[in-house]
């Protein structure tokens, strides 16, 4: 009796972790946007400079935009979004989509 116990225990435990691993889901959008943003100044902005030198200032924003729309390739991969246009965007040239 005490073995059938132990095993109900693990399949209702099981049956848990299988139903929360279903509604939980991964970055979302705006977890990636404010990766992008906790990053900025420590990491992305210094590598941005070192790569161009004679960037302005005034062009920073627009640095900070661009990296937003790097996460373009991978929105396929949310929920309810296309995994053939996310694998095209990562292994096809962008001149070939156009």
């Amino acid at each position: 009796m005490k073995r059938l116990l132990h095993s109900e225990k693990a399949l209702l435990w099981l049956g848990v972790v299988v139903v929360l691993a279903q509604a939980s889901g991964a970055y979302s959008v705006l977890t990636h946007e404010q990766v992008v943003d906790l990053l900025w100044e420590d990491r992305i902005q210094p590598m941005v400079k070192a790569r161009f030198p004679d960037l302005d200032d005034k062009l920073l924003p627009e640095a900070h935009a661009y990296a937003y729309g790097s996460l373009v390739q991978d929105m396929g991969y949310y929920p309810f979004g296309s995994r053939y246009f996310s694998d095209l965007t990562h292994y096809v040239r962008t001149e070939t989509l156009l």
